[in-house]
């Protein structure tokens, strides 16, 4: 009889009370398997909760786990777990939130199957492992979803097969990173003799630009401070610069810059410890100890560049890296030459879009 009103219960459940896709609701994790796969939840049928519902398991940090309602009663319900952001965060006890979602993306290639081998997982309800003995109604909830052992009280739960795709983790540190750049540039240049008049010029410099750079990513102890990394870099850049003067004159010249300078990142979208996912991020940079050459070097001077822009990430388990960004890019220079004994002052203004692809091993 008991089974007849469950079954009824859970088709009621399907029709009218199930969860809408983002709706969230807060549990508890009274039990879980050895491997963190399986786990047993105080909420159930009654809830709203129907089997095959898909779920984003969350803390305040962050979303930490994402699975598959296998078995429900009432009261509790089992959940299979195919993502696994940090096992240390599922566990016995643990009260988080669930956001009901859609499931992943399915794959038919068998190298990207979670659980191939539908092997079987274990829940062991001893007493003390449920902070409580298993009163006579959880017990028969626990028996309506599989069948215990008496004297054991051991849950065997099949994991069920599953093409999910596996769609990547964290990393456990390697917050350090080394990263190399090529950039693409559309810049715009204007320059001007010191206090002479009609030598304005403007052009658009050609030019080969490469970036080395080093960042450190805060501690991933799901603070604010955690989404954000700082970075140190060299730039290197080699224009030939075809300028038009004021009286219509055209100069071509040589120029080649060369700066070091700070950036910070703020990450978003993923974790920045995150791996085969995208990780977007906005930055912001400062060039400020830097030199300004010219052909033969006949002109010296210093610079200072400011650089805003955007970009996203990407890793691979091993460490490797790529980064796409796409910056706005300002650069004052100030740099002297002589000419006919005497000394001429020159300040050069460039700025424009440039796009950055770069390479990176996190370590």
């Amino acid at each position: 009889m008991r089974l007849i009103l469950l079954l009824v219960f859970s088709f009621i459940a399907n029709l009218a009370w199930g969860l809408e896709i983002d709706e969230k609701l807060t549990i508890r994790l009274l039990r879980t398997s050895k491997t963190k796969k399986t786990i047993l939840t105080n909420r159930g049928l009654e809830d709203g909760l129907v089997v095959g519902d898909h779920a984003k398991f969350f803390l305040t940090k962050g979303v930490v786990a994402r699975g598959v309602m296998v078995k429900a009663s009432p009261g509790r319900s089992v959940w299979s777990l195919y993502r696994l952001i940090d096992p240390v965060d599922v566990e016995d006890d643990k009260v988080m939130k669930i956001k009901i979602s859609t499931p992943l993306k399915l794959s038919d290639d068998k190298t990207r199957v979670l659980n191939p081998d539908n092997s079987e997982e274990r829940l062991v309800l001893t007493p003390g492992g449920l902070k409580e003995d298993l009163s006579e109604f959880e017990e028969g909830e626990l028996r309506s979803i599989y069948q215990i052992d008496n004297t054991k009280r051991v849950v065997t739960v099949p994991r069920p097969e599953t093409r999910t795709m596996v769609t990547g983790g964290k990393f456990p540190e390697r917050n350090f990173e080394l990263w190399g750049a090529l950039h693409f540039s559309s810049l715009s240049s204007t320059s001007e003799l010191n206090g002479v008049e009609n030598t304005a010029t403007s052009g658009s410099p050609d030019s080969i630009e490469f970036s080395l750079g080093g960042e450190y990513y805060f501690k991933d102890n799901g603070s604010f401070f955690s989404k954000f990394s700082i970075y140190g870099f060299y730039h290197q850049a080699s224009e030939t610069l075809d300028s038009t003067v004021s009286t219509s004159a055209t100069i071509t010249d040589s120029i080649s810059t060369k700066e070091l300078g700070l950036g910070v990142r703020y990450h978003f979208l993923s974790n920045p410890y995150s791996y085969q996912r995208l990780i977007a991020y906005v930055t912001g940079s400062l060039g400020f100890l830097g030199t300004v050459s010219g052909a033969g070097d006949e002109e010296n001077g210093t610079f200072f560049s400011t650089t805003i822009g955007g970009g996203m990430k990407y890793y691979w388990k091993n460490g490797f890296g790529l980064h796409g960004q796409l910056d706005y890019h300002i650069r004052n220079e100030a740099y002297s030459f002589e000419l006919t004994n005497s000394e001429i002052e020159i300040e050069r203004s460039v700025s424009g879009v440039r796009a950055q692809a770069s390479l990176a091993y996190r370590f």
